[in-house]
């Protein structure tokens, strides 16, 4: 299963997606699309879990990329694969290279995907609660602009969780909202088409995307939800 953004599947030539954690080969707490490179997991299922997202959003495993994520303001700009076998310390990335997808890794915070379709550059950023506060999305805008980007013609979209109403014990649960705050100045209360996913909504049917808080004291899971690429 996997989540679209009206917005952005109407620019030409751009292809993006937020996975839901349905459609891999994990199991357990990981069942089954984990995606999450730094998870507890079995590596070889989370090789295939990103095989296939790879192949659904068009590129192959190695043009897929997304980044060590550390709750920071921190942005890196993609020409290519990544060298080497680490993956770099930041929490958005940015291109303007055609053929290359770029994600954003998610289980409880806000993944959130930009594109100017005019001058070709995509970035995509994790919003966790310290990213948010500590202005990874200006970070992302900017690292895009240096790309050539026009702040006035950016598109932002972004996956919104829900989560129970009653859960007081997450004094940051409004960090998504902060995040778009500083998407405003793009227009963002106009213009994106937020995607709805269930984390912990004990109204939901089933539970469609990953959420450490609800695995309490066990391996925390993730997929990269939100994924875009430019071609």
């Amino acid at each position: 299963m996997r989540l679209g953004s009206p917005l952005l599947s109407a620019i030409p030539g751009l292809r993006h997606t937020f996975f839901t954690r349905e459609g891999g080969v994990s199991g357990g707490i990981y069942a089954s699309l984990n995606g999450g490179l730094g998870s507890r997991d079995d590596p070889a299922s989370v090789a295939e879990n990103r095989r296939r997202m790879a192949e659904q959003i068009g590129v192959i495993p190695e043009h897929f990329l997304s980044v060590h994520q550390t709750h920071s303001p921190n942005v890196v700009v993609a020409s290519g694969p990544w060298q080497g076998v680490s993956r770099p310390l930041a929490d958005a990335i940015v291109t303007r290279n055609e053929g290359l997808a770029i994600g954003a890794t998610a289980a409880d915070c806000g993944p959130i995907l930009l594109v100017d379709p005019s001058a070709r550059v995509i970035g995509a950023a994790h919003a966790g609660w310290k990213g948010a506060l500590t202005g990874i999305v200006e970070s992302t805008v900017e690292a895009m602009e240096q790309l050539g980007a026009e702040r006035s013609g950016l598109h932002p979209d972004a996956a919104r969780k829900r989560r129970r109403p009653d859960d007081r014990r997450h004094r940051h649960r409004y960090l998504f909202r902060r995040a778009l705050l500083q998407l405003s100045p793009l227009g963002a209360s106009r213009r994106a088409g937020l995607r709805p996913a269930c984390a912990y909504n004990r109204a939901c049917e089933r539970v469609t995307v990953f959420n450490r808080r609800r695995r309490a004291g066990q391996a925390s899971t993730g997929i990269p939800p939100g994924s875009i690429l430019g071609g």
